[in-house]
């Protein structure tokens, strides 16, 4: 690497441009900036074949610009300064917002200049206090508005305003901020102006408020993978990488930079990067940040200076010209901009825009067009199968040699000593089809019911070592064991022994998710509601004389650790409690009595992906035929007395809520993988959680893979970005380690 360079990468921007597209009525790719520093006219491209319908850019300079490079979509331009001659923006169709009185008029005058009416979007102010008319004002905007309009100067094309509070979605300003672009849109109608596009929502509001999505959308921020909630998918787009200049051995104490801000502690090997404040590293980054550099994070030491940094990489073997790695989409590990936002205390919209001339642009173009199959994941530009690893004798085409098998290797464990042990085989056998044999080499490893393991052919293999010595043989184990030994953390505990990499729950989110009682401790704590129980140890003999006195039927009793619905009774006569306890007892020691909750039993998963990133799926619902009480395990598995409705019908609003509920308790408890989050949701929306499954069923008709379908995310598809976010995140693992 010769030169500081910024890549941007294209098949990103289209990825994020069709998820906002899916979500609108229409949206308008925000190129302002030079598209936050990622180049107007390649993204302006890019979003325009991949949903956007406009345009948006803040001054008409850019605007009429962008007319020179080529693009000749639908444009608006949102702010210009008193004085600004609109005669050249109207003359080449660039649409115009307006805020005030002085600048509707001069946007006529330019109108007339130019010999044809000039397109205007009136502009509210809904809380603010930033640009926009104030409402006491609007009126008389409107009425000179459609003035203009009807001497021919000005059309009136839309009604707009911005959200200040779109990155809190229950925030009141937001409610607030609706009722008063309602308002203002009402003026407008009542005026004779009947056919404007309403926009209110730029992309954080795009995501988390429904409501706010009117007839078209602004995506400025989410176009660029900056997704200020998590968990929606989004990929950032750009890399900022330069060579290492020079690098030097010092000793502990050796003062670094100007002021000698920073002393080194041990012996150590310090590298100089060329690049500085001159060129968008923000001088609060000074012992703060970290940058990768043979694959490893490594800080930022001393004061950042205008045109370089140093970074002190340890003992790692770095000489002059080796690559250093400022921030990425973080796919291979590499600090992200969100990362460096919040060690400078800003935001990523800074870091991105901030990024100097003098380092040079790359445009990485999208390999291929959108596929019209989204199974067909290696034709999408925007998901990246596994690498294929080649050997030392290997051409660098990627093409196996002659007699090998370059696949990946997955192992899926399955059975268990467990109740759920036929619905792990199940699972199994589901996935181990759906697999695609062109990237994967996949093979079975069975836990038999009295804990012996046996190989994929069925054979007993003599002890836990040889297991061991086959899980060490897979490049990526895909355990799929429901409950007790297998999803409660066991098995996450021996393949992190190993250090094998695995899909799905980390110790300890599989052992605390596991444990009925203790998630929902937490979930309440969290602010999530739970139904009132009481955990029993069943080996008390006067466990029952435990339980409340205000206890009233009907309640439900379950084992505190099992899955499945096994050993779960609904009791409506508390003479019958006993039966129920013992019942329950089977499965596990400790019981528990909960309160029956009165509402829609509706699930919702959360999915990992390898670029640390989080995708809600869409809620699904459970509707239990009249043949049973409850969705239990003859429901599921053998009756098939349930329908499923995905997306459930249910409104956004609540959506929102289970969205929200869900993030934060899969990140509380450090899931990994997908988790499915089921929930009762009573008549005002409100959730109250029943159980988090970090292991949850998987074959083509369970419930997840369904949830993520109605997302457009295929089976085969899941399965992939499970396979690759486990083998990214084991990559991480010993960077995590050494720091």
């Amino acid at each position: 690497m010769s030169t500081p360079t910024l890549t941007v990468d294209l098949a990103a921007v289209a990825h994020n441009a069709r998820l906002f597209a899916a979500l609108s009525p229409g949206f308008m790719a925000v190129v302002k900036a030079d598209a936050f520093n990622h180049g107007a006219p390649h993204v302006a491209r890019t979003a325009l074949a991949n949903g956007a319908g406009r345009l948006g850019v803040t001054s008409v300079r850019e605007a009429v610009d962008l007319r020179g490079q080529g693009a000749t979509a639908p444009m608006l331009s949102w702010l210009n300064p008193p004085g600004t001659d609109y005669t050249e923006a109207i003359g080449r169709d660039v649409e115009l917002a307006v805020g005030d009185l002085d600048q509707l008029d001069a946007v006529a005058d330019a109108a007339r200049r130019a010999g044809r009416a000039a397109g205007v979007h009136l502009f509210v102010d809904t809380g603010m206090s930033r640009d926009g008319a104030p409402i006491d004002q609007w009126a008389g905007l409107v009425a000179r508005a459609r003035s203009w309009e009807r001497r021919g100067a000005v059309r009136i094309i839309g009604v707009m305003s911005h959200l200040a509070c779109a990155e809190e979605p229950a925030h009141p300003a937001n409610e607030a901020a609706v009722r008063l672009f309602e308002r203002a849109v009402s003026v407008v109608h009542a005026a004779g102006a009947t056919s404007v596009v309403r926009h209110l929502a730029a992309s954080a509001a795009t995501l988390d408020i429904p409501r706010t999505r009117f007839d078209m959308t602004r995506i400025g921020a989410g176009l660029y993978g900056i997704d200020p909630a998590g968990g929606h998918g989004l990929r950032r787009a750009m890399t900022l990488a330069a060579p290492v200049v020079m690098v030097r051995d010092v000793a502990p104490g050796t003062p670094v930079g100007y002021g000698h801000t920073h002393l080194t502690r041990t012996r150590t090997r310090l590298a100089l990067v060329p690049l500085g404040y001159a060129d968008g590293i923000p001088r609060t980054a000074a012992d703060r940040a970290e940058v990768m550099v043979h694959g490893r994070r490594r800080p930022v030491v001393g004061a950042v200076s205008m045109d370089q940094i140093v970074v002190d990489v340890g003992d790692l073997p770095v000489a002059a010209g080796d690559p250093v790695t400022v921030f990425g989409p973080g796919d291979a590990g590499e600090p992200t901009t969100g990362d460096w936002a919040r060690w400078c205390g800003t935001n990523e919209h800074e870091l991105m825009t901030g990024v100097g001339p003098r380092v040079e642009r790359i445009i990485r173009e999208p390999q291929a067009a959108p596929p019209t199959d989204p199974r067909d994941a290696a034709r999408d530009p925007g998901v990246r199968t596994p690498p294929v690893r080649t050997s030392p004798d290997q051409k660098e085409t990627g093409d196996p040699m002659p007699g090998t098998d370059e696949r990946v290797h997955v192992i899926v464990v399955c059975g268990g000593t467990g109740a759920e042990h036929d619905v792990s085989l199940s699972s199994a056998e589901s996935i181990l089809e759906h697999l695609d044999s062109a990237v994967y080499r996949a093979t079975r490893l069975i836990i038999g019911r009295d804990g012996r393991w046996l190989d994929g052919d069925g054979e007993v293999l003599p002890g836990l070592a040889e297991a061991v010595a086959v899980l060490d043989s897979a490049d990526v184990v895909f355990p799929i064991i429901h409950g007790t030994l297998g999803e409660d953390g066991t098995l996450s505990a021996l393949l992190d022994l190993c250090s094998a990499p695995y899909v799905g729950p980390n110790v300890r989110a599989g052992a605390v998710s596991m444990d009925k009682h203790l998630t929902k401790l937490l979930a309440r704590d969290l602010g999530v509601r739970v139904a009132p129980g009481i955990l029993l140890d069943t080996e008390d003999p006067d466990v029952l004389d435990t339980l409340p006195g205000d206890l009233r039927a009907p309640v439900f009793v379950k084992p505190n650790q099992e899955g499945s619905s096994f050993g779960v009774s609904r009791v409506t006569d508390l003479a019958e409690l006993d039966k129920a306890v013992a019942h329950a007892a089977e499965f596990d020691r400790h019981v528990l009595v909960e309160q029956e909750v009165q509402g829609r039993e509706i699930d919702i998963a959360v999915l990992d992906n390898p670029d640390g990133s989080l995708t809600v799926s869409a809620p699904l619902e459970i509707r239990v035929g009249s043949a049973a009480e409850f969705f239990d395990t003859e429901s599921k598995y053998v009756a098939g007395n349930a329908e499923f409705l995905v997306p459930a019908p249910i409104p956004e609003e609540w959506t929102g809520r289970l969205r929200q509920a869900s993030l934060r308790l899969y990140r509380l408890l450090g899931c990994t993988g997908t988790a499915r989050f089921d929930y009762f949701v009573d008549d005002q929306g409100e959730p109250v959680l029943n159980e988090i499954n970090t292991v949850p069923g998987l074959t083509a008709r369970s419930q997840v893979p369904r949830m993520f379908q109605a997302l457009g995310t295929s089976y085969s598809e899941l399965l992939d970005i499970l396979i690759r976010t486990a083998m990214t995140r084991a990559e991480h693992v010993p960077v995590a380690r050494a720091r």
